[in-house]
């Protein structure tokens, strides 16, 4: 797709709003598809008979903010951990009501859904509880928590903006932390082994991570900040940890390195002679 007058208006019109991260990572998979995306606006339609994968992300989600939510700022106890299990039975069906007609609920493969997604936030409750049965210490700071932070270099100045699943401290590290119920994901899967890779396919996950990195780096100045994934068809591997060529966490001045390449993914989708092409 040529990038014609009217789309390097769109574009800037998108981009001045604000960069998120499902943005950046649509651009590195597949430019074709952002191109409908964010200039098409094709949308799928909703409010479906079976539930989608998209919408059992949403609904885990969901639950998981409504569970967890009560227990910002406190350190988790395993009596915490055992009351909120005792909750996602009536959580879950509250939050798919939301999603999801009611008389479509219990019927076909939603029934076998609306187990899978309790499945998937008890996993999340049951990894905490081995956490801290392991006598490490675990503090929710906060859950689906939006951000908007300002990423520059000598020239240009780009605004970020989303939503943190999860804002926690391991044993007073700060960690950000994203659920995911997509793909089975596995420790190679966020590991970058050069700064480069942040602008390829295989370098998303640790470029959506960078970028909640970013958005919460002024808020906890000066402290350095961890980051993982919670892969909800793998929690046997735990919290799967971003690993930026060799480092677990990141400073302010070594984010200042990757920003580059963040700045240079937001000028490549703006540069009029760059063709949308896969």
């Amino acid at each position: 797709y040529k990038k014609t007058k009217l789309v390097q208006e769109k574009l800037k019109a998108i981009i001045d709003n604000g960069v998120s991260a499902s943005m950046l990572c649509l651009y590195a998979i597949d430019q074709i598809k952002f191109f409908e995306t964010y200039i098409l606006e094709l949308k799928e339609e909703n409010i479906e008979e079976t539930i989608a994968s998209s919408t059992i992300g949403n609904i885990v989600h969901d639950s998981l903010e409504l569970i967890y939510k009560d227990y910002v700022g406190k350190k988790l106890k395993i009596d915490h951990l055992k009351r909120m299990k005792g909750r996602i039975n009536s959580t879950v069906q509250n939050v798919i009501r939301n999603h999801v007609r009611e008389e479509n609920i219990y019927k076909g493969k939603n029934i076998i859904i609306v187990e899978t997604v309790k499945e998937y936030v008890k996993r999340v409750i049951d990894l905490d509880q081995k956490t801290i049965e392991k006598e490490n210490e675990l503090k929710i700071i906060a859950v689906e928590r939006g951000f908007e932070a300002e990423i520059k270099d000598k020239s240009k100045k780009y605004e970020i903006r989303g939503k943190i699943d999860r804002i926690d401290e391991l044993n007073g590290q700060l960690r950000v932390i994203d659920y995911k119920s997509g793909k089975r994901l596995t420790k190679r899967s966020i590991t970058i082994k050069d700064s480069e890779e942040l602008r390829k396919e295989k370098g998303i996950y640790n470029l959506q991570l960078l970028i909640y990195m970013l958005g919460i780096e002024t808020e906890f100045k000066g402290r350095r900040i961890k980051s993982g994934i919670i892969n909800l068809k793998n929690t046997t591997d735990g919290v799967l940890e971003g690993v930026f060529e060799g480092k677990t966490s990141l400073s302010s001045g070594e984010m200042e390195n990757y920003k580059t390449e963040i700045i240079l993914i937001i000028t490549n989708i703006l540069d009029k002679n760059i063709l949308f092409k896969n």
